[in-house]
């Protein structure tokens, strides 16, 4: 699995976090880089029979919410490469011309105001702010987050799952 968060370039301490969720431009250009994942998934569908370690600029850390440098570990064989978290659908979608062998792109719709309360809950349970702090600043972030999330993810998915049907 390959989860978009661990190309997350902003540090959760770095004052530009705070700023991200003034603007949708603004979180978009500074949440992740998309090209560093770009390279990593071509990188790992053109080397299929060998063992790659990818070094990757910045590698972001949940948990402790740091970014450093890091190698993705990849194992020899058949692949199959998860690709989870936001603008997933989206990043395959530009790599569909240049990436080996079938891809399903499944977009899981969840309601905005529960994906909201479960983000405010793990950031919560995470120690990170408040949790009327954790609430302002993600409500913040899905108002730029959300509608883009929605519209794109399921205009390049193949699969669209609807939660409760």
């Amino acid at each position: 699995e390959l989860p978009v968060d661990f190309f997350i370039t902003t540090a959760r301490d770095d004052p530009l976090r705070v700023r991200m969720t003034e603007s949708a431009e603004l979180f978009w250009n500074c949440v992740y880089s998309r090209e560093s994942m770009k390279d990593v998934l071509t990188r790992i569908a053109n080397n299929s029979r060998a063992h790659l370690a990818i070094s990757v600029g910045a590698l972001y850390n949940r948990p402790s919410g740091k970014v450093r440098p890091g190698t993705l570990d990849v194992p020899s064989g058949r692949k199959v490469v998860l690709v989870d978290g936001i603008d997933s659908t989206c990043i395959l979608k530009e790599l569909s011309d240049t990436l080996r062998g079938p891809q399903l792109k499944i977009f899981y719709y969840v309601r905005p105001n529960v994906a909201l309360r479960r983000a405010v809950e793990r950031d919560t349970r995470q120690g990170r702010r408040t949790r009327e702090e954790n609430r302002m600043y993600r409500e913040r972030e899905y108002r730029h987050l959300v509608p883009r999330l929605i519209d794109e993810n399921m205009r390049n998915a193949d699969i669209v799952y609807l939660e409760n049907g």
